[in-house]
């Protein structure tokens, strides 16, 4: 596990989480510094969702006094409100979710309220829209902003709710399986820009099962195995053929070339 000297995004110790019966995480110990870009993988029911809904803290610890906790922004409890401000959230539910009827710019702009589309009683100011527009010119998504969501590619929906989740200047951004709807063309153009978002040095926490979803600024690996943590550490190290296999319990071969990774069962 790495050692991090820096401001801690997250601090989790010794913390574990337990739905009707079922243990999702078991003693997980974890620290992700600020401008660090994560990727969390592993096979499914492993625990790599239910870890970001502890960090987001749509899920909370079993109660162990000292002996566990969880610190975000170095705060044991921090608001909620405080916490979603600080925090951009894409996961694959909430593009199932969204009202189909939103325009590409009211999704962006239903991000100042955290909420789904934008309702009458919501006050904007200039302000939200000139953070709008300049959301709408990095993620190169203007011609689509007044197009309404069912009408658009599942790529596009997906920018647009980057957009949403970027709206704030969020210190950190969480992507839950972002690219599982999308096709070949579209899952590299996103991922396109979350390289852009990347370089501009936000801490950025991917769940993925796709290996070619890990961008080349992404240099450090999770890998998650029956709610605990299987190993910690950087890319080159982890992704290995060895340790992708005892991950899956599988004989996984895993191939690096030009900087991205991909994996396939020998």
């Amino acid at each position: 596990m790495k050692e991090w000297n820096g401001n801690l995004i997250v601090e989790i110790f010794n913390a574990s989480v337990i739905k009707n019966d079922y243990t999702l995480l078991d003693s997980i110990t974890l620290k992700i510094g600020n401008g660090e870009h994560a990727a969390v993988i592993g096979p499914n029911g492993s625990g790599k969702t239910s870890l970001l809904k502890l960090i987001t803290k749509d899920y909370y610890p079993v109660y162990n006094g000292d002996n566990s906790f969880i610190k975000v922004f170095d705060k044991k409890n921090i608001p909620i409100f405080e916490l979603r401000s600080r925090i951009g959230i894409l996961s694959d539910n909430l593009q199932n979710t969204y009202n189909r009827r939103c325009d590409g710019k009211n999704v962006i702009l239903s991000g100042f309220f955290g909420s789904i589309g934008i309702h009458e009683y919501q006050e904007i100011t200039p302000d939200m829209i000139n953070k709008t527009e300049e959301t709408l010119d990095f993620l190169e998504i203007n011609e689509l902003a007044h197009k309404k969501l069912e009408e658009m590619s599942s790529g596009e929906i997906n920018r647009f709710l980057v957009g949403r989740a970027l709206v704030n200047e969020p210190e950190v951004l969480i992507l839950d399986e972002p690219t599982c709807n999308l096709d070949l063309k579209s899952a590299d153009i996103f991922l396109s820009y979350i390289r852009k978002i990347a370089k501009k040095g936000k801490t950025i926490i991917m769940v993925t099962h796709n290996l070619h979803d890990i961008i080349p600024e992404m240099d450090r690996i999770i890998m998650m195995k029956n709610g605990k943590i299987f190993k910690d550490g950087q890319k080159e190290s982890l992704l290995t053929s060895d340790n992708m296999s005892g991950l899956f319990d599988s004989k996984i071969k895993v191939i690096h070339s030009n900087k991205y990774f991909t994996a396939y069962l020998k």
